[in-house]
């Protein structure tokens, strides 16, 4: 068993581009823990510990292509120790999507960086239902049998 389970969803999913990696990657989003980094973390909140979402302030990282996005990374501990040392606080996927939701239209959604590798997943705001949605499972196209 891999200590990076969600991050190699993230390198499923961008290899093949298919819409059940996807489906896969959300399902499983929703219910970890991913690593963010809050601004003015509470001093009796332990790094380890999932933290409440409520009355928490985090920054909003701009992309090259200028949309505006909350960041996190799949398995906080392994990310830390590999890439940044600056995540200070675990959340709850579903929690950082609600909490993206409810920054309205400027926020255009979750960038979720993988621990096993250098690549990313946006999360676009369009999207946000679908990931919040239990049981969602993506429309095949019409010419797909199988």
């Amino acid at each position: 068993m891999t200590n990076t389970p969600l991050s190699d969803l993230i390198t499923r999913y961008t290899s093949s581009k298919r819409d059940e990696d996807r489906a896969r990657l959300y399902a499983t989003f929703v219910e970890a823990q991913v690593g963010v980094t809050i601004v003015d973390p509470p001093d009796d909140v332990p790094i380890d510990q999932p933290v409440d979402s409520s009355g928490m302030g985090m920054a909003i990282h701009e992309l090259p292509n200028g949309l505006q996005v909350l960041r996190a990374c799949a398995d906080p501990e392994v990310f830390v120790e590999r890439y940044d040392p600056t995540v200070n606080a675990r959340l709850n996927g579903r929690a950082l999507v609600e909490m993206a939701a409810k920054l309205g239209p400027e926020c255009g959604g979750v960038l979720l960086a993988s621990a096993a590798s250098k690549h990313s997943v946006l999360i676009p705001r369009e999207r946000f239902a679908a990931v919040l949605s239990p049981g969602h499972s993506p429309r095949k196209p019409w010419w797909k049998l199988w």
